[in-house]
């Protein structure tokens, strides 16, 4: 076994390491000349520099067997921040609003952090750390674990649904100021990793959907759950990533559904549902996303009105690490 000194090693200077304060200062002009010779070679960026919206098309890509020919695939994007930002990824969930020119775009990530930006190649992105109950940032993935959202446009209350730490927030005041938890009953002990993956305002309840089975409507006057009758998924291996209204506080909703197996690969379901009383059901698929389209790993869906029907926007969490964050847009005539 090798003994290790107890004995404090001495710093005197920098001349521990040989070469002394001469050496040193050497080292630093030599680093100050080569800065001074090197502008033309790298861009110097401020601390705190603004990021903005990288934005490339996705190739052309056309489904030969749509499963409703009243919804048209309108193309899709690759999105990444300029410069690079470690935070722009996980994306969970996206609310959509019309904008000057570009739709503004509203994202929610698994790693904590509200993500806005215009859909516009160069626009400004913000990005604001989610807050808990006493006002602090998450510090891990236990807590942090974003998966789906409401809105309430009357109160301008953000709604946030998360798992591994179970319960859904509510952010009264935008994304600086510090979450509450809500003291819901009547909602079941989900798995670890797999709890609430679908959330939506739907009247004065909020809807939320199991990713692992199961539909509650929670009032926001009592916050007492209770379970309503829901569909079975489209098929086998299939699992809920996303709920949404067609219309703000509406009873008709979307659902998106995901599927992965290693062999086969990813796949992606999107239906519409109908909320009356204590009981969902479906009222027709609308799309499915599988090879030629670019299939992947889409949790997050958002619908806004057009003048024939809706635009969906639907965003994925990407498995795989590296990957830019894929947004595909749909039109449904209706």
């Amino acid at each position: 076994m090798t003994q290790v000194s107890k004995r404090p090693r001495t710093y005197s200077s920098p001349g521990y390491w040989g070469g002394g304060p001469r050496r040193l200062a050497g080292v630093v002009v030599g680093a100050l000349a080569l800065l001074a010779t090197s502008t033309t070679q790298a861009a110097l960026h401020p601390y705190g520099q603004k990021r903005t919206l990288n934005i490339q098309p996705l190739p052309a890509a056309s489904d030969a067997h749509p499963v409703n020919p009243a919804v048209r695939y309108a193309g899709g994007y690759e999105l990444s921040p300029q410069p690079r930002m470690w935070q722009f990824r996980g994306m969970s969930d996206l609310r959509v609003t019309p904008g000057n020119g570009a739709p503004r775009v509203e994202v929610i990530s698994d790693i904590g952090v509200a993500i806005s930006f215009d859909l516009k190649q160069d626009a400004p992105i913000d990005l604001e750390q989610l807050r808990g109950d006493d006002g602090k940032t998450f510090t891990n993935r236990l807590f942090s674990d974003a998966e789906d959202s409401a809105f309430d446009p009357r109160t301008g209350t953000r709604y946030v649904a998360f798992e591994r730490t179970h319960r859904i927030m509510a952010f009264r005041n935008g994304w600086t100021q510090k979450g509450e938890t809500l003291q819901l009953s009547g909602l079941p002990v989900f798995p670890a990793n797999e709890g609430i993956e679908g959330l939506t305002l739907v009247g004065d309840s909020l809807l939320a959907g199991g990713e692992g089975g199961g539909f509650w409507l929670c009032p926001l006057t009592t916050l007492a759950c209770r379970q309503v009758k829901g569909p079975q998924v489209p098929g086998f291996m299939y699992k809920l990533t996303s709920l949404t209204t067609l219309e703000p506080g509406g009873n008709e909703v979307l659902a998106l559904y995901r599927f992965y197996n290693p062999l086969i690969g990813l796949r992606s379901q999107l239906r519409l549902l109908r909320l009356n009383g204590d009981r969902l059901t479906v009222v027709s698929d609308l799309l499915k996303i599988a090879p030629p389209m670019p299939a992947d790993n889409y949790e997050g869906v958002a619908a806004v009105k057009t003048a024939t029907g809706y635009r969906f926007y639907l965003i994925c969490d990407n498995l795989d690490p590296v990957a830019k964050p894929k947004l595909l847009v749909y039109d449904w005539t209706r």
